[in-house]
């Protein structure tokens, strides 16, 4: 079974802590949250042109500096910072495919960052739906062509609100079986 620690720079209500274990039951054991204070990291990878961290060197570095206990323990970084990877704009989140670690970057996913009115509903939304989506990567998922599922690829935060937090059918039949070979 899964264990999760959540490494988060803000405060995580439990109304998300129990969707994210609604998402992934009947795969997960146990979620721990702890408060981290990452301030001093992100400026090693903070790109002052871009005004952006460097999520590929982040996760690198968070890694090599919080190792995982194995497969079944997930880590996900919850970070109060804007980021980027080489290639892209931005990033909400970035993942080791089929690995143990994940970052959620929250700054693009508060309505205040695209100038609406702010809404803490929208934002904890969007938050459960990245940490799900962002597991989903560790757990060897790709992105999913159902316009439903949390797998589903965000070309936009606004794309991130019309899908589920929780994985389609196919995706949740994909974990089981990953779990089946893993497990043997």
């Amino acid at each position: 079974m899964l264990t999760i620690t959540i490494w988060s720079e803000i405060e995580i209500p439990q109304l998300i802590l129990d969707k994210v274990i609604e998402a992934l039951t009947p795969f997960i054991s146990h979620v721990e949250v702890f408060d981290i204070d990452l301030s001093e990291v992100i400026k090693k990878f903070y790109n002052t042109v871009r005004g952006q961290v460097d999520a590929s060197k982040l996760l690198d570095y968070l890694e090599y500096t919080y190792p995982s206990s194995g497969f079944l323990h997930k880590q996900v970084f919850v970070v109060d910072e804007d980021a980027y990877v080489k290639g892209l704009n931005y990033v909400l989140g970035v993942a080791r495919y089929c690995g143990s670690h994940a970052i959620v970057f929250t700054p693009r996913l508060r309505q205040e960052f695209w100038n609406l009115p702010p809404s803490e509903e929208i934002f904890l939304s969007r938050l459960c739906k990245e940490i799900v989506h962002e597991l989903g990567h560790t757990l060897c998922l790709d992105h999913c062509l159902n316009p439903r599922c949390v797998m589903r690829f965000s070309n936009s935060v606004f794309e991130t609100d019309e899908k589920d937090y929780r994985f389609c059918n196919r995706c949740k039949l994909k974990i089981e079986h990953l779990f089946q070979r893993k497990l043997l």
